[in-house]
């Protein structure tokens, strides 16, 4: 094109870019180019200037999910490590866990390991900084591999770090840190379609390694679909200059190498999906997350649905999934790039994966979602807005080929360009502004924002709405600029403009949820309580009430055990045991407070009940509200905190599957208790005192048999509205209550309950802690403090102990019996008495020794040791998780681990003193450290052999 070009000329024909060192080291620089230099320290410097507060450590750059879950647990990992311990099993979440298997803990990965050397907050802003540089200094070299000047290749660089993508899904550290390689090793694959050379296929897999490592497979899996369609266009597009089954040959090396490096991860993990809910998912499942057409606008408004920090989010899912936000100089810069396809193999590339992403991000929306739930693998994972990786990454690639090559014929249409894109953001601002109602005001009601919340949510004076605007007119005159009088100034003038639209967008995203620096190392009051009293790890478990938020999973960083937690791999056998518990901890109130018997079973010694004070994240509801679902013979008691005088009983709820039920018909009876006992029941009927949820859902309103209620509030519920019912009953006489009882006749949902003394006009709400006291036998309130109260289990059964009896039965049997309390003959079922198995030989032993005991010796995260002693034969249960990997031995005799109580380990033990040992050694580490140091050693002896080789063609100086 020759030197006249206005950023720079390309150093090779765009049909088939190669690599030049001079183009890459910028030594050689065309007219109106940025210095190469200049370029690689923009880029490396972004990150750090963009996350400026957590490089001064003023903030942990770990929110939502990360500051919960990612890391504690990988200070946990390090800490295991500094103590001695291979971080195999993790005794302090779900009764026992695996540690390495979890995938998300990144035990093998590098950031990992600073926290052995770092102050925990450093150790994780310093490897989250470095993800974001690796992240633009991969795709700069990318850029400038396929011929783009040096300010394409910046504004790349400056571009993917910083898209939507990757800003939004700070939170998910290990995806970040996978994704953020996929330049690099697409860089490695467009080296070894020039030149076949092992040090690429070797860079390439071992970035793949290290992205494996990070933890997150969705993530690994993206970069090895992008990676891989990559490779297939060239080889099938055109004769790549190493020939075409070479390169494929090269780059399939290059990720099997990868895959081979990271066995020591994948086998693990494998293992232990195959035994959680995510072995197989739904198609509702797997299109969940997806980004929904309405919210398009998206791609120019990023906070147009709130979630600013300002407004709160109020579309479908949330915020930081549905991010794909690139800037709009990119936008502008790749939509001149698009007429490259025709001649530039590249570009053509990279439009066609751009589109195929954007098409994915819609999940079901698209046929393609239907045909990729048959693909292996990619089924496995939900969240189809997550192609915005490839999206973004496309977008930064187009937009680097696109302002590499403007002749001057193409000026004109690169500033027209510029101007349409500033027009078509201010005139979508309008249609936004002046049809907001009927494009989004059905989304607005159903996510419960108010008319005023909404109008102020989309007006044109919000900065949702007024921000992008700016940006695209500050764009459109930069790009017009810098089109008519080319000049380094003037480029650096456009990437400060992007470096400004970006930057806004992260420092909106980075206002909210963080953890502060100074708060990294405080120990909760609650922690400190249990510490001091010996609730650690080898004695009883805690179990973390939350009001539905997710749980943080730190506790084992003061040697505190859990038996709830948080991880997406939640054993699907644990969870059902416990009453359900989802993979972020909560459990179902209405088992907890009316079968809890799984409490004791898991050795939950203690209850931590979140009381809603100052608590982060907020409680889902107010103390007073209850929301407890409760089935037939689900009995409730809430005891009082001290005796209340009461005229009235109020009392918010609704019924469930309840459309057959007749007008008139009592489906609860609610019992107030005074202090000497005295017993006042009420009766509430359906039709009178409450109705049907969904009594105005057009599929159940012509066939609910009562009328509806008095409605005391309403709720979005898809297509209608939802309801709950309120009944004020007045009491025979002014009462002073102690306690109140609900007795379910049918499904019923009790929203709130409180009674009212209409003398001095004071209502007393009965809680969720009220409900847990009203069982005195079995709780006690030994702790109340600034944001938890702990109540302590009487009836928790030890870490260890012997029955005189085991019965065999079907698994889904002794689920039941577990869940109901009775064995499948109908007699009650003890723990203390008798295990449940589910193989193997049973034991009538009648009655253990009055000598009969265990002991817990050892308690370690991968041994466990006890020493037993019995007159009779007996069968020892442990109140740790059973899995694959455990070892046992008897007197040093290796013995059979049986699955116990459906999720429980345990093994027969003959009349005699014995000392037991658990070991955990699971064969799948084994099996994938061999396979990962085989390939270790496979690329280094092939790296050596290539270096002797080129050696000898050198010959001697």
């Amino acid at each position: 094109m020759g030197s006249n070009e206005a950023f720079g000329t390309p150093r090779r024909p765009p049909a088939s870019p190669v690599i030049d060192p001079e183009v890459v080291s910028g030594t050689e620089r065309p007219p109106g180019d940025l210095p190469g230099w200049l370029g690689v320290l923009l880029t490396a410097v972004a990150p750090v200037a963009h996350f400026w507060q957590g490089t001064a450590g003023r903030i942990v750059l770990a929110p939502g999910d990360a500051v919960l879950y990612l890391f504690p647990i990988r200070r946990l990992a390090a800490q295991m490590v500094a103590q001695g311990y291979w971080p195999l099993w993790n005794p302090f979440v779900f009764s026992g866990f695996p540690f390495l298997a979890v995938s998300q803990t990144a035990v093998l990965h590098p950031g990992t390991f600073l926290f052995l050397i770092l102050p925990a907050l450093w150790a994780m802003n310093l490897q989250m900084i470095a993800a974001y540089v690796i992240a633009g200094i991969g795709t700069y070299a990318y850029a400038r591999a396929v011929g783009a000047t040096v300010f394409g290749a910046t504004l790349a660089g400056m571009t993917f770090p910083f898209s939507g993508f990757m800003s939004a899904h700070l939170g998910h550290t290990g995806l970040v840190q996978a994704t953020a390689w996929l330049p690099a090793v697409l860089y490695c694959a467009e080296r070894l379609r020039h030149q076949r050379n092992v040090r690429w296929i070797a860079g390439g897999a071992a970035a793949v390694a290290v992205g494996i490592f990070a933890g997150h497979p969705q993530g690994t899996v993206l970069v090895g679909v992008t990676v891989s369609a990559y490779a297939g266009f060239f080889a099938i597009a055109e004769r790549p200059p190493v020939g075409r089954w070479r390169y494929l040959r090269s780059c399939l090396a290059l990720l099997t190498g990868g895959v081979l490096l990271g066995a020591v991860q994948l086998l693990p993990t494998a293992e232990l999906v195959a035994q959680t809910f995510r072995a197989r998912l739904t198609f509702a499942e797997f299109t969940s997350y997806a980004l929904p057409i309405r919210q398009l606008p998206m791609l120019l408004f990023p906070f147009l649905f709130g979630g600013d920090g300002m407004t709160p989010y109020w579309g479908e899912w949330n915020l930081g999934e549905l991010l794909g936000y690139t800037g709009l100089v990119p936008l502008i810069a790749a939509i001149v790039a698009v007429p490259l396809a025709r001649r530039n193999l590249v570009a053509r590339f990279w439009v066609g994966m751009a589109a195929l992403a954007l098409a994915l991000t819609l999940g079901s929306a698209t046929p393609l979602a239907a045909v990729g739930y048959h693909v292996p693998v990619w089924n496995l994972f939900r969240a189809p807005a997550r192609a915005f990786l490839q999206f973004d990454v496309a977008v930064a690639v187009l937009a680097a080929l696109g302002v590499s090559h403007l002749g001057p014929h193409r000026r004109q249409w690169f500033g027209r360009t510029a101007l349409a894109m500033a027009a078509l953001v201010a005139c979508s601002a309008v249609v936004i502004v002046a049809f907001k109602e009927q494009l989004f005001g059905a989304q607005a009601e159903r996510a419960g924002l108010d008319a005023v919340g909404f109008a102020l949510a989309v007006a044109w004076y919000n900065p949702v709405v007024l921000w992008p605007v700016a940006c695209a007119v500050v764009a459109a005159l930069a790009c017009l600029a810098v089109a008519r009088w080319p000049s380094r100034l003037l480029l650096v003038a456009v990437l400060a403009v992007h470096a400004a639209d970006l930057g806004y967008m992260g420092h909106r995203l980075l206002s909210q949820g963080f953890l502060r620096g100074e708060h990294v190392d405080v120990v909760p009051d609650y922690v400190r309580w249990l510490t001091s009293n010996g609730v650690t790890a080898g004695s009883g478990r805690v179990l973390l009430l939350t009001d539905g938020a997710p749980v943080r999973a730190d506790l084992g960083l003061w040697d505190v055990a859990m038996a709830n937690g948080y991880d997406p791999y939640i054993l699907s056998r644990y969870s059902a045991v416990a009453a359900d518990m989802t993979y972020f901890g909560a459990v179902s109130e209405a088992a907890l407070l009316t079968r809890p018997g799984f409490l004791d079973l898991l050795n939950v010694s203690h209850l931590v009940v979140n009381v809603g004070r100052e608590s982060w994240p907020p409680p889902r509801f107010s103390q007073r509200s209850l929301e407890l679902i409760l089935a037939r013979g689900q009995a409730l008691d809430f005891a009082l905190p001290q005796p209340t005088a009461a005229t009235h009983l109020d009392i918010v709820s609704s019924l469930l599957y309840s459309i057959r039920i007749a007008d008139g018909t009592p489906v609860a009876r609610v019992s107030v208790i005074d202090e000497a006992g005295a017993i006042t029941s009420l009766l509430l009927n359906a039709g009178e005192d409450t109705s049907e949820w969904a009594w105005d859902s057009p599929e159940l309103a012509r066939g609910v048999a009562h009328r509806r209620a008095e409605v005391h509030e309403s709720f979005p519920a898809g297509s209608f509205t939802g309801h709950r019912y309120l009944s004020r009953r007045s009491l025979p006489a002014r009462v002073t209550v102690s306690r109140v009882r609900v007795e379910p006749l049918v499904t019923v949902q009790i929203s709130r309950l409180s009674v009212y003394d209409q003398g001095t006009g004071i209502s007393q709400h009965c809680t969720r802690e009220h409900a847990l006291l009203g069982d005195r036998a079995r709780w006690e309130s030994v702790f109340v403090g600034r944001r938890m109260q702990i109540l302590r289990n009487r009836h928790a059964l030890p870490r260890a102990w012997l029955v005189p009896s085991v019965e065999v039965h079907r698994a889904d049997r002794i689920l039941a019996a577990i869940r109901d309390g009775r064995l499948p003959d109908g007699a009650p079922f003890d723990p203390r008495e008798v295990a449940l198995v589910e193989d193997g030989p049973g034991l009538d032993g009648g009655t253990l020794d009055p000598e009969a005991a265990v002991q817990i010796t050892r308690y370690e995260p991968n041994r466990v040791e006890l020493r037993a002693r019995t007159a009779r034969p007996a069968f020892l249960v442990l109140s740790d998780a059973f899995y694959p990997g455990w070892r046992a031995t008897v007197d040093g005799v290796d013995t059979p681990i049986v699955r116990a109580n459906y999720v429980l380990r345990g093994l027969p033990l003959p009349p005699g003193r014995h000392a037991v040992r658990f070991t955990f050694r699971p064969r799948s580490v084994l099996l994938g450290a061999v396979v990962n140091g085989l390939a270790v050693v496979t690329l280094c002896a092939a790296l050596t052999a290539a270096v002797w080789r080129r050696s000898r063609r050198r010959g001697p100086p």
